[in-house]
């Protein structure tokens, strides 16, 4: 059965998707120039075996890169609910966001996250659609491009943070941080979604129930 339980969630989502993606294909496209011209090189005998070999290399590993981005931006319907570590999903995130138009310029830094940080239940598309939202919804304030994510455990619950320096602009406003909330209302089972803003920082948290929480919850 086909997923609809987010509709205006997916509404949201929509114009980022499509920005990442074309960023994404963009990229692959430049990868694809790249390989036609090591072997326009290699024909006009201009650069040696060894040489040609270790740049394919180089280009095949970056086109897989880019590939598994696509793969990450498939929306997967008609799934369950699962384990998913939010840590990996701010990682793919970060990677996304070099693609995108305005957050390629950004610096984005991820604490390490502690092993005892449970894994959350969500869908499978959702960790990531959650980290690009909150990415995109704090690093919109921050006129220094310079972003910290910690993952930390709270309780029973995992709370993802982004702490945009260097703004005292009103985070409610942007749209990426409302799409974020009405996805976090969505979700529900205890998912909270908050923006705090003083002189010289904002900071957009996101609350999820951890494993074990979301279990009893169900």
């Amino acid at each position: 059965m086909t997923d609809v339980r987010s509709a205006v969630a997916a509404h949201d989502w929509a114009p980022v998707h499509d920005e990442l993606l074309a960023g994404v294909v963009h990229a692959c496209n430049n990868r694809v120039a790249a390989l036609g011209a090591l072997c326009e090189l290699q024909e006009a005998g201009l650069s040696t075996e060894q040489e040609g070999l270790l740049a394919l290399r180089t280009e095949v590993g970056k086109l897989r890169a880019m590939m598994e981005l696509l793969r990450a931006l498939m929306l997967k319907t008609g799934a369950k609910k699962e384990p998913s570590r939010f840590g990996d999903a701010v990682a793919g995130a970060a990677s996304l966001l070099t693609h995108h138009m305005v957050a390629r310029q950004w610096t984005i830094s991820v604490a390490d996250e502690p092993t005892e940080t449970e894994p959350v239940l969500m869908w499978p598309s959702d960790p990531l659609r959650f980290a690009v939202l909150l990415l995109l919804a704090a690093g919109g304030q921050a006129p220094s491009g310079e972003l910290r994510v910690t993952v930390m455990p709270t309780g029973t619950d995992v709370e993802i943070s982004v702490l945009a320096k260097g703004s005292a602009a009103e985070v409610e406003a942007r749209a990426e941080y409302l799409a974020l909330r009405r996805a976090a209302e969505q979700e529900r089972g205890g998912v909270r979604c908050r923006p705090y803003v003083d002189k010289t920082s904002v900071k957009v948290t996101l609350t999820l129930p951890g494993l074990t929480k979301a279990r009893t919850q169900r």
